[in-house]
């Protein structure tokens, strides 16, 4: 059986200007929130699509140590990337300044993005992205919590999208 998106069937998706939020999925509807979580209350979305955007943004301008600062200064926080599994923070901030002396993140495209608040300090954003270059299909995944000092990363996943499942 075939599930899902294959590679070649990811198409680019263009953000621009007032259409941002309804592309991303981010609507901030509260129709479909019957059990009362407050699920993508409008501010709340707002400020941690804020947040993910300073992410990307930092990670294209390979800028290590804002990249880090990012993510909860816990030794509970990890991140399981492409070719490598990091637990804690010291271990991730270590990668990120290695990965800046090799040149920082490869280029990509952000594809499509869905940004999904749950109350006023959780939340989860998911990614799917082009490989400038290459093609490939990425995906990442973050989960994000309010803490004293501001939004923050505790777990976040990167992978590339195999042709087959094997």
């Amino acid at each position: 059986a075939t599930w899902g998106r294959k590679p070649q069937d990811v198409e680019v998706l263009v953000y621009n200007g007032s259409k941002l939020e309804q592309m991303m999925g981010v609507t901030g509807d509260q129709e479909n929130d019957s059990a009362g979580l407050g699920v993508n209350l409008p501010e709340v979305v707002e400020e941690l699509t804020r947040e993910f955007h300073r992410y990307e943004q930092a990670l294209m301008s390979n800028r290590p140590d804002e990249l880090a600062a990012l993510f909860w200064s816990d030794p509970r926080a990890l991140r399981y990337g492409v070719a490598e599994i990091l637990y804690g923070y010291d271990e991730i901030a270590q990668y990120r300044r290695v990965r800046a002396r090799q040149g920082g993140a490869p280029p990509r495209t952000l594809v499509r993005t869905v940004i999904t608040t749950f109350g006023r300090d959780f939340g989860t954003a998911n990614t799917e992205y082009l490989r400038k270059g290459s093609g490939r299909v990425g995906r990442q995944s973050q989960t994000w919590v309010r803490m004293p000092e501001g939004w923050c990363i505790v777990s976040a996943h990167v992978s590339l999208l195999q042709e087959e499942d094997r």
